[in-house]
C-alpha cells in the first residue's frame, strides 16, 4: 500500500468471520458445544488473530496494530501472548509507564499498549511518546503491539508522524463474531452467572441479537437480573423480550452491566 492511500483497517492481515474454522456437523449446522469454553479460552478467530500477530512480530519491522470493537478480546489475546513471550513482555497502559516503555524497548523487549485509543487522553500515554516508541522499534530494536478500538489514525492525535507509523504498520482486525461465535460466547457469559439456557432458547439469542461482543455480556447479565425480579411465566418471552429491548435501545445505549427492564413477565 503506498503511504499516500488512505488508511484501510486490515490492509494485511484482515480477519474475517467467515475465514474462521470451526467444526461443522454433516448438514452444515454449527451445534452449540456441550461444554461451552471458559471465558479466558480463545475463539477460533481470536486464535488466527494471535497466531497473525506472533508472525508479524518476527518480521523486520516488529510494529503491530490489533484493532477491534469493544469486548471483541483485544486483552484476552495480549494476556495469551504475554504467556508466549514470558519475561520479554511489558505492558504499558498509562502515563507513568511512558518512560519504562522506551527503556524496554531499547532493551530489545515486546511492549504492549493496551486501550490505545485513549492515547493523549489524561493519565495516558501521550502520542508523542508512542511515535517515539515505534520510531525506535524501527531503528533500534525492540517490539510494539498497540490494542485499542476505533481507527487506528484517531489514536495519534493529530501527531503526523505517528499516523505515518501507523499506515505502514500490519493492522489484525477482529471481526464481529460468526454466529457460532456468538452462541458459544452467550453461553459462556450465562454459565459465569450459574445460568444454562437450552439449545433452542441459545440459537434464538444467537439469530435475532445484535451480533456483537458487547450484546452478548449484556444479555447475560440482563437475563439473569430479570429472572430475579420474575414469579413464573415464559422464559422463551422473556428471551425474547429481552432481545427486542436490547436491539431497539442499542447496546452502546447500555452499561454491560445493567439495562433498564421494562418487560411484561407474565
Amino acid at each position: 500500500m503506498s503511504r499516500s492511500e488512505p488508511f484501510r483497517q486490515g490492509d494485511l492481515f484482515a480477519l474475517t468471520a467467515a475465514s474462521a474454522s470451526f467444526d461443522a456437523s454433516k448438514d452444515g449446522s454449527a451445534p452449540v458445544q456441550e461444554v461451552a469454553p471458559p471465558l479466558n479460552a480463545l475463539l477460533p478467530s481470536q486464535s488466527r488473530a494471535l497466531n497473525f500477530i506472533e508472525t508479524a512480530l518476527r518480521s523486520p519491522m516488529p510494529f503491530v496494530v490489533l484493532q477491534g470493537a469493544e469486548r471483541s478480546g483485544k486483552t484476552l489475546i495480549l494476556t495469551h501472548l504475554q504467556q508466549r513471550v514470558e519475561n520479554e513482555c511489558f505492558c504499558a497502559r498509562n502515563e507513568d509507564s511512558a518512560r519504562a516503555m522506551l527503556v524496554a524497548l531499547a532493551q530489545g523487549r515486546t511492549v504492549f499498549l493496551d486501550e490505545a485509543e485513549l492515547i493523549g487522553m489524561p493519565s495516558a500515554v501521550d502520542a508523542h511518546t508512542v511515535w517515539a516508541a515505534a520510531t525506535m522499534v524501527a531503528t533500534e530494536g525492540g517490539k510494539l503491539l498497540l490494542a485499542g478500538s476505533g481507527s487506528p489514525l484517531d489514536w495519534a492525535k493529530g501527531v503526523v508522524d505517528l499516523q505515518s507509523r501507523l499506515r505502514a504498520a500490519p493492522c489484525v482486525c477482529l471481526p464481529e463474531p460468526s454466529e457460532v461465535e456468538f452462541v458459544v460466547v452467550i453461553d459462556a457469559h450465562l454459565r459465569r452467572q450459574f445460568l444454562r439456557l437450552d439449545a433452542g432458547l441459545l440459537e434464538v439469542a444467537g439469530l435475532h441479537l445484535e451480533r456483537r461482543w458487547k450484546a452478548a455480556e449484556l444479555f447475560a447479565n440482563a437475563l439473569v437480573a430479570a429472572l430475579g425480579q420474575q414469579e413464573g411465566g415464559s422464559l422463551e418471552r422473556l428471551v425474547r423480550q429481552l432481545i427486542e429491548q436490547i436491539n431497539q435501545q442499542g447496546v452502546d445505549a447500555n452499561p454491560v452491566n445493567t439495562l433498564p427492564l421494562q418487560l411484561n413477565l407474565l
